[in-house]
């Protein structure tokens, strides 16, 4: 994306979004909740995404998911107050979060 001229604060946002829904498939698994209450809860209106995301959320722990759902959250705090640069601040987490698990 950053390649394709994608601002890093929309990457940013793309990240964040990913890891709140994957949080929340998580935990929303874990109380056995069902499929209709999973997919309104994430607002989404398809089965099979839901169940990509509670497929995905099974290879992270929630404290993992919450961790990178942090990190996202204190890479656009620095972003915005001038401590980071965007481009560096995506670019960091991207690597972090290609390491082992959601939190590097």
């Amino acid at each position: 994306l950053v390649f394709l001229r994608e601002s890093p604060m929309k990457i940013l946002a793309l990240l964040s979004r990913q890891y709140t829904l994957l949080c929340q498939a998580k935990d929303l698994s874990e109380q056995r909740k069902g499929m209709p209450e999973i997919m309104e809860s994430l607002g989404l209106k398809s089965s099979y995404i839901a169940r990509k995301y509670l497929d995905l959320s099974r290879r992270f722990s929630l404290k993992e998911l919450c961790a990178a759902m942090e990190a996202c959250a204190m890479t656009e705090e620095k972003i915005k107050t001038g401590r980071l640069d965007m481009t560096v601040g995506v670019e960091l987490l991207i690597i972090r979060f290609s390491g082992h698990g959601a939190g590097g």
